[in-house]
């Protein structure tokens, strides 16, 4: 977790409509940066609707570009309820799918480096917005799990954020965040894209791959042979067999194309390395 200190800006996205923890947040950040003549720079950006959110989050890549940026996004929001997305000031819901996609590019601008901070109730549900078809949002993501109050939100962060800031180490910013509870009863979760991936994968191995799934899907292929077949006298392949085709040649490489997607190893050779994608760790879930 050292590369979480690998960034020169914290850009925090405010919308609230009391509280301005962001606005607590930025102050304590901005007087010690400024006092240590830091490398790293605050920025605070308030905003109130949808609109405005979606565009100052479409505009970061070509900051990035044109000054050198590397960002942590922190988002200072409301989360909802529903686990459904993000509540702004104005109400409207951001869901974690309209939220995901100019996530997608800062972190192509970033170079799959970008990490992402919730202090906001339910954060940690934004996995359940991606797809094993997606890019990954972010390199890594820190986020509460359940409801927090705002104070105790503003401390933990703070708390964190100043500990890398003063050259201590990812593990131990993010162990400050938990520093109360014992690790099985950890608040806040820190999750990486392997992490990511494995869950998407799983969730969709439940949901689209069941046996009924899979059988509906080999009668369809013999359906589709049957209406195309050239060759009359040519005996169609048991449903079975075009099961088993699933499992030992179909799936592995949806598998692998999804993986090349989700680490972008098209868009960065380097990735393929740098997460490991061989290793068992992709292979515990149910292929």
């Amino acid at each position: 977790m050292k590369r979480i200190a690998q960034f020169n800006r914290i850009f925090i996205i405010q919308s609230l409509e009391e509280g301005l923890t962001g606005k607590r947040l930025y102050d304590d950040l901005n007087t010690l940066t400024i006092c240590k003549d830091h490398p790293v720079r605050v920025e605070l950006h308030d905003v109130i609707t949808k609109l405005e959110l979606l565009s100052l989050l479409d505009s970061i890549p070509q900051r990035m570009n044109s000054e050198n940026l590397s960002p942590i996004l922190h988002f200072e929001v409301h989360g909802s309820v529903k686990h459904d997305g993000i509540i702004l000031s104005s109400a409207d819901l951001v869901s974690w799918a309209e939220l995901k996609t100019p996530l997608i590019a800062i972190n192509i601008a970033s170079q799959f480096n970008l990490i992402v901070c919730f202090a906001a109730c339910h954060g940690a549900w934004f996995i359940k917005a991606l797809t094993p078809n997606d890019r990954s949002p972010c390199w890594a993501m820190i986020g509460p799990a359940q409801a927090i109050d705002e104070s105790s939100l503003l401390a933990d962060f703070t708390e964190m954020y100043t500990c890398i800031l003063n050259g201590k180490t990812g593990d131990e910013a993010i162990k400050v965040l938990n520093r109360s509870l014992p690790a099985m009863q950890a608040q806040y979760f820190f999750t990486t894209a392997e992490t990511f991936f494995c869950q998407i994968w799983d969730a969709y191995m439940k949901k689209q791959c069941t046996p009924e799934a899979n059988l509906n899907r080999a009668n369809d292929m013999i359906s589709e042979l049957r209406i195309n077949k050239k060759i009359p006298r040519t005996p169609l392949p048991d449903p079975k067999e075009v099961m088993k085709s699933f499992e030992y040649v179909i799936r592995p490489m949806v598998k692998a194309e999804s993986m090349k997607i989700f680490f972008m190893t098209d868009l960065f050779p380097k990735n393929i390395e740098r997460f490991s994608l061989d290793k068992k760790k992709f292979n515990r879930t149910t292929d």
